[in-house]
């Protein structure tokens, strides 16, 4: 058995662990993406409840604080689940990550270099292994380099014209 077969050998065994990590790191954009949204909803309505609160002050027929308390009690619900869901948020991103690491240690992917234990890199040397771009692993890591160096270089125009 040559390099490649025996390399093709070790990816065919590790792409069940490459698929799960594949799906939880397209779960941790997804998080990261609600993170940021749930930032910005919650600056937003702490903006509404100080704004709120200022007018309510300021405008002595509304109340003053009590008035405030009325005033901005329509912002105080979603505010307050808004936050919860940041949290919750968190969690799932801490879990996420945490289960992508223990995945990257595992014992199956010891023969990858650890900077290049993501899915897209994985599949894209598999990808060289079995197209015969590459008999060793050094050769298939130096092809998937030019070719992720192609796809920015091609992606660069692309880019300008708009």
């Amino acid at each position: 058995m040559n390099e490649r077969e025996e390399l093709l050998a070790k990816f065919q065994k590790a792409m069940p662990l490459v698929n799960e990590l594949s799906s939880l790191e397209n779960k941790s954009a997804k998080y990261e993406k609600t993170k940021d949204k749930l930032k910005k909803v919650i600056a937003f309505l702490t903006f509404m409840v100080v704004f709120a609160l200022v007018v309510c002050l300021s405008v002595k027929s509304m109340g003053g604080f009590l008035g405030f308390i009325e005033g901005a009690f329509i912002f105080y619900a979603p505010l307050v689940i808004a936050i919860f869901g940041y949290r919750a948020n968190q969690k799932k991103i801490i879990v996420t990550k945490d289960a992508m690491t223990k995945i990257s240690d595992s014992e199956e992917l010891s023969f990858i270099p650890f900077s290049y234990r993501n899915s897209v890199n994985m599949v894209g040397i598999y990808m060289i292994l079995v197209d015969m771009r590459a008999d060793t692993f050094k050769e298939a890591l130096n092809v998937w380099e030019q070719d992720k160096h192609n796809m920015i270089m091609e992606a660069k125009p692309a880019v300008m014209v708009k």
